[in-house]
């Protein structure tokens, strides 16, 4: 981590320890997702460790996450902990491609493998533009998303996004409908 700690996003282990998953920049400017963890007591915060190195790192070549990887939301689905990320690529003909990723672990996030090299929010009919920063939440056994949805570009620099939903039995196959 060279610069930046962006997007904090927590997830609680237990005992009133928080660890703070974040991105930080390495010196190609490139994301990669590492932690602290907070005990919050009384109104108070005691930083009680900061990762040595990442837990998740840029994907393989030509994958939609090889220049970066930023923590968008952790979650605790059985004995396992659901990460969802922003995925970054250089753009063509716009600044960047940004999509939605998974990954998960067994280790109460202490390591992460990828579910998949291929984004969970991949461009569709319905969402032709950047897919990405998933934030999922659990009801009544139903996995629902929000997630931002590109509607266009202004410029190469900078895109125009609504915020839409989804619905998934798994937390991991999405069905979107262009709900707004």
């Amino acid at each position: 981590m060279h610069t930046h700690a962006m997007v904090p996003t927590p997830y609680l282990r237990g005992e009133g320890v928080h660890r703070i998953y974040f991105s930080g920049r390495n010196d190609k400017n490139q994301s990669h997702i590492g932690w602290a963890d907070v005990a919050l007591e009384d109104g108070s915060a005691t930083v009680l460790e900061i990762s040595k190195e990442p837990v998740l790192t840029p994907g393989k070549l030509g994958t939609f996450d090889d220049n970066g990887v930023t923590p968008s939301c952790a979650i605790r689905v059985g004995k396992e902990v659901f990460l969802y990320y922003i995925g970054w690529n250089p753009g063509s003909t716009t600044r960047m491609n940004i999509f939605g990723g998974l990954a998960v672990s067994s280790d109460n996030g202490d390591s992460f493998t990828r579910w998949s090299e291929a984004p969970i929010l991949e461009r569709s009919r319905i969402d032709p533009y950047i897919n990405t920063a998933p934030f999922v939440v659990i009801h009544r056994n139903e996995f629902r998303m929000f997630y931002v949805s590109g509607v266009g570009w202004d410029d190469p620099d900078n895109p125009r996004y609504l915020i839409k939903t989804a619905t998934s039995d798994d937390g991991k196959i999405w069905q979107r409908d262009g709900e707004v």
